[in-house]
């Protein structure tokens, strides 16, 4: 393709970036011809695949020489028909989404590893550089400030309630929740994020504990054999010491955690375990980004297969701006 020609001309003038990545993307990602500019970042070897009006920023120092966050375009009419009936906050972003090309963008939300004001306090939580990790579970992700601007906007969503967290990463959005005074917390990833996820809950204890949340823990889980949720959940309410008929959370909340589409159906797996053992009100919140159009469609199908009730949330009255490929989602069971 012509993708693939013009990456192996930047390949010939030695430009240091992770060739096998990129022919991956591109070759997972692109389903028909188009032409992409292909740009060295800040002298590290990052390499860029732009299309006209997406943001770049900070990508060199957040992403190294690893190409990640590929988002693909598609027909606005296909993306209605996923959607379901009409739906005026997507509606607003399908003609900009049309003509979209293979991409990759920079940081949206602003973000400093020494701190960011939350709630009248201070967040602080530490990221792994990609180019020290072949991990993404070590990153702060735009999916996961998201989620958390959205709860620090409306915290009724989780104060007070027992709260579960698919695919926590860094931990930012559990520990928020946290500072907003979530009753009990269980953060869970695979185990290669359990130390980062562990700092970051021990540099934020103080303003946890304040807010009045009473647990929170950080445990492994993976997807593919969830555990049974009283590995996860103890069947009492420290605030109140009454005997609960169920073991799971109130709240789930998942924060771009589609990335490729072989992890799909075992996201969707493992809501639907916690929906098994979950009281029958349970909400869960997924934020997600839109990368590749296949993963996409399977994640859309699937969403709405489980849930009674699939909802995007329209932030901008909260005065939230997003990303055209940046999405909340309110699912109830």
């Amino acid at each position: 393709s012509r993708a693939a020609a013009i990456a192996s001309e930047k390949s010939n003038r030695n430009l240091s970036y992770s060739g096998r990545q990129l022919r991956d993307a591109i070759l997972s990602n692109v389903t028909r011809e188009c032409e992409l500019s292909i740009e060295s970042m800040k002298g590290d070897g990052f390499v860029s695949l732009m299309c006209e009006g997406v943001r770049d920023i900070d990508v060199s120092h957040r992403f190294g020489s690893r190409v990640r966050s590929v988002i693909h375009g598609m027909e606005s009419s296909a993306r209605k028909t996923e959607l379901g009936p009409k739906n005026s906050v997507s509606d607003r972003r399908d003609d900009r989404l049309a003509e979209e090309k293979l991409a990759i963008q920079g940081r949206f939300f602003p973000y400093d590893p020494d701190g960011i004001d939350y709630a009248g306090m201070r967040l602080v939580v530490k990221e792994m550089p990609n180019n020290q990790s072949d991990e993404t579970g070590l990153n702060v992700w735009d999916g996961s400030l998201l989620l958390a601007r959205y709860l620090e906007a409306c915290p009724h969503r989780i104060r007070s309630k027992r709260v579960l967290e698919l695919g926590s990463g860094c931990g930012l959005v559990g520990i928020a929740a946290g500072m907003l005074g979530a009753e009990e917390i269980v953060l869970t990833d695979l185990p290669y994020t359990l130390p980062l996820m562990k700092e970051n809950v021990d540099n934020n204890a103080e303003s946890i504990s304040a807010a009045g949340c009473h647990r929170m823990d950080c445990l492994p889980c993976d997807w593919r054999a969830f555990p049974p949720m009283d590995d996860l959940f103890s069947s009492n309410r420290p605030a109140n010491g009454v005997s609960d008929q169920h073991l799971g959370p109130d709240v789930v909340l998942v924060a771009d955690c589609v990335w490729l589409e072989e992890l799909v159906p075992p996201l969707l797996s493992a809501i639907k375990h916690v929906m098994e053992g979950s009281p029958a009100n349970l909400v869960v919140y997924i934020s997600y980004q839109r990368r590749g159009k296949a993963a996409h469609e399977l994640f859309w199908k699937g969403i709405q297969s489980l849930f009674r009730s699939v909802k995007e949330v329209d932030i901008n009255p909260l005065g939230i701006s997003i990303s055209d490929v940046l999405y909340l989602f309110e699912c109830v069971a």
